[in-house]
């Protein structure tokens, strides 16, 4: 007979231990538990292209045939499924691209 014990945690146990846990675990629990740190905000990586049609999981495209009249290529356009937000951050406007 096994003496081995099982334990059960809840979601709020991970999240609290998540505030209080180092750097190195904080990214062992958001590789186990995706789905509890998933803000639906997009993460940009270090070399990012903006193209001029949707692709990709990209949340943002050079406005161009879909741009309104007089702003073709001179505009970004947020695709389809994500949202814009505006914040402000030190006189700098900060968009923050959220899934819906």
């Amino acid at each position: 007979m096994s003496s081995k014990k099982t334990f059960t945690v809840d979601e709020q146990f991970i999240k609290d231990a998540y505030k209080e846990a180092p750097a190195e675990w904080k990214t062992k629990l958001e590789k186990r538990f995706p789905e509890l740190f998933d803000d639906g905000i997009f993460k940009f990586e270090d070399e990012y292209v903006v193209n001029d049609r949707e692709s990709g999981d990209s949340p943002l495209f050079i406005g161009d045939g879909l741009a309104p009249n007089g702003l073709e290529k001179k505009c970004l356009m947020v695709r389809k499924g994500f949202k814009v937000e505006v914040q402000e951050q030190r006189g700098y406007q900060v968009l923050v691209f959220k899934k819906k």
